[in-house]
């Protein structure tokens, strides 16, 4: 996002972390007034030139996927933001299908839909078959539809009927090439030193670690970038040559990893993750480091010359000590090759490619759609709902009427229908 902006003005709604209820007192209305009239735009952080950040603080929880009526306040909020940085989109960039119910709203939005796994097969998503049929619809509707993985573009291609287009994630490398110094992190640890850098979770097999920590006392084992080890990782703590660092910046990555010896990828297999990309593949790739990994889907084609497979933990120490003993600066040329292949401007030109003829159609005004969208929930409200039955219901859409008319100048007059009830 970072590259994107500066000639091109992005918004980033980072509305997806919160589960609060849905609400439509006046304050919050007015709330959204003062960053209309630029009091609140704290709320809007200009990382660069360009890019912006939205946190809209009444969002439904991502589980209602079946919700075709998303919360108003939520969709003001996003409208209000794109006013206050005088942004009209001409694309609406989604990378969750449980964010399809925008498309809804944003009527006549160009939409791209980037991919990077099959969220439905995720173990523990909710509402699977609601977030199924969502990504089903913006595979079939979406104007261009970005894979990150050469499975998941030979997966999706024929659903997204020609629109779909192979762009993997990019790296800099010339950031990872560059020769840097130890990081102190890592200057009083013995040698040599295997680690794993990024966030730890229930897909990584913490238990694997520990078992080769246990197995190969001579070998100090790193795990950095997550926060402090909890329950299910409290057995990493517990091999006094099993080192937990604090969390790792991304411009401190390459440091970092040029310090280990020996980079880690210990993935659990699972189905979902056969079309992802490991986010620490390229990182390691690009840096030149020896890598052993567990047999994944998306390693499992570098396997050889450039990265060592294994399952247990015996295979795996003993790969690690064969990358000790066997690495060449030409097989770290051919992992920097690889890397190289994904760098930003490879990345760029796929992009190009990808929206060539999507990015340059006429936008439309968030504002407008809101107000169109609001006056249609009015509408359906007095059309379907019987004031007997549904009295709440329409006794909240006046409350935001009321609230949308004080705080912006506008809204949409159902006192007649609700005054008749009472």
């Amino acid at each position: 996002m970072r590259r994107l902006a500066g000639p091109n003005k992005i918004l980033y709604v980072d509305s997806f972390s919160s589960g609060a209820p849905v609400s439509t007192a006046l304050r919050d209305f007015r709330r959204v007034r003062d960053v209309s009239l630029g009091s609140g735009a704290e709320r809007l952080v200009a990382d660069v030139a360009g890019l912006h950040r939205c946190h809209p603080p009444h969002v439904r929880t991502c589980a209602a996927v079946e919700n075709e009526s998303p919360d108003c306040l939520w969709l003001l909020d996003i409208a209000v933001a794109c006013e206050v940085i005088g942004l009209r989109p001409n694309l609406l960039w989604l990378a969750d299908p449980r964010t399809a119910s925008l498309r809804r709203w944003l009527t006549g939005i160009t939409t791209v839909y980037q991919v990077e796994d099959i969220l439905p097969h995720r173990p523990g998503v909710p509402e699977r078959e609601a977030v199924a049929r969502a990504q089903d619809e913006l595979l079939a509707s979406a104007d261009a539809v970005l894979c990150g993985s050469r499975p998941l573009y030979l997966r999706l291609r024929s659903h997204a009927r020609g629109r779909a287009h192979y762009v993997p994630p990019g790296i800099d490398c010339a950031a990872y090439g560059r020769p840097a110094s130890l990081p102190s992190c890592l200057a009083s640890i013995p040698r040599p030193i295997a680690g794993f850098c990024g966030f730890l979770t229930k897909y990584h097999d913490t238990d694997l670690l520990a078992r080769c920590a246990r197995g190969a006392p001579d070998i100090s084992f790193v795990v950095a970038g997550s926060p402090s080890p909890r329950r299910r990782f409290a057995g990493l703590k517990r091999s006094r040559n099993l080192h937990w660092l604090d969390k790792v910046a991304p411009d401190a990555w390459p440091a970092f990893l040029q310090g280990l010896d020996v980079c880690l990828l210990p993935l659990r297999t699972a189905s979902w993750m056969a079309s992802a990309c490991p986010p620490q593949l390229l990182p390691y790739l690009a840096c030149g480091r020896p890598i052993v990994s567990t047999p994944v889907a998306q390693v499992r084609w570098l396997a050889g010359p450039y990265v060592s497979l294994a399952g247990g933990a015996a295979e795996f120490v003993e790969a690690i000590r064969w990358e000790l003993a066997n690495d060449t600066p030409d097989r770290a040329a051919r992992r920097r090759a690889i890397a190289a292949q994904h760098d930003w401007s490879c990345y760029s030109r796929r992009l190009a490619t990808a929206l060539d003829g999507v990015a340059s159609r006429p936008g439309v005004d968030p504002m407008a759609c809101f107000r169109r969208y609001f006056s249609e929930e009015v509408e359906h409200a007095r059309e379907t709902l019987s004031p007997r039955e549904h009295f709440s219901d329409l006794l909240g859409l006046s409350v935001t009427a009321d609230c949308l008319q004080a705080a912006l100048g506008f809204g949409a007059d159902i006192s007649e229908d609700v005054g008749q009830e009472q």
